[in-house]
């Protein structure tokens, strides 16, 4: 018979909690599902209930969440996911210490959160020209662009040049326009 082990965890601050949980709980319900552990919210305390095993990694997880969050990341599934993966295989620390690439109008820091995507922007600041290929939603476009818009604010660059695709006459590029007309 496995032992059920508790851990509890305390929230400093009660935003922390709602970006974690993420809407209508989906983040925590992830983690359950995929960790086999239960949550449950009591005032400032996070219990987390499971085997030794599975509380304990749980609990590291969510420390990385916190961590993350205090540095102004949200996470969506995917991206849990991605961390899920990655704490136990440690993957993560250099990551954790990525420099900011852009910091958005209202404040928000745009840097990688993946490995993939750290070696991403070495090769954008290393390169003059690069090919990125790679799965749709992965960050390529979006830190290409912040990166382009950091180099333009700094007067690195004095202009960026955005160009549509362009596609066989009646084919469709995905769901973005164009064509040689």
């Amino acid at each position: 018979m496995r032992r059920i082990k508790e851990i509890n965890i305390k929230i400093e601050n009660k935003d922390e909690i709602e970006l974690l949980c993420g809407k209508r709980d989906e983040n925590l319900k992830f983690i359950e599902k995929e960790m086999g552990v239960t949550f449950a919210l009591r005032d400032n305390f996070l219990k987390i209930k499971g085997t030794k095993e599975q509380a304990e990694r749980a609990e590291r997880l969510i420390e990385r969440i916190f961590f993350q969050l205090r540095k102004g990341y949200t996470f969506s599934p995917r991206e849990i996911k991605y961390l899920l993966v990655n704490t136990e295989e440690k993957k993560l620390d250099a990551v954790n210490s990525a420099p900011v690439v852009f910091i958005t109008p209202r404040g928000r820091k745009i840097r990688p959160r993946t490995k993939g995507q750290e070696e991403y922007v070495e090769a954008i600041r290393n390169n003059e020209v690069i090919f990125s290929i790679g799965p749709a939603g992965t960050g390529k476009t979006y830190l290409a662009v912040a990166m382009a818009v950091a180099s333009l604010e700094k007067e690195e660059v004095v202009r960026i040049i955005l160009t549509r695709p362009t596609v066989e006459a009646g084919e469709k590029l995905g769901y973005l326009p164009g064509g040689l007309e």
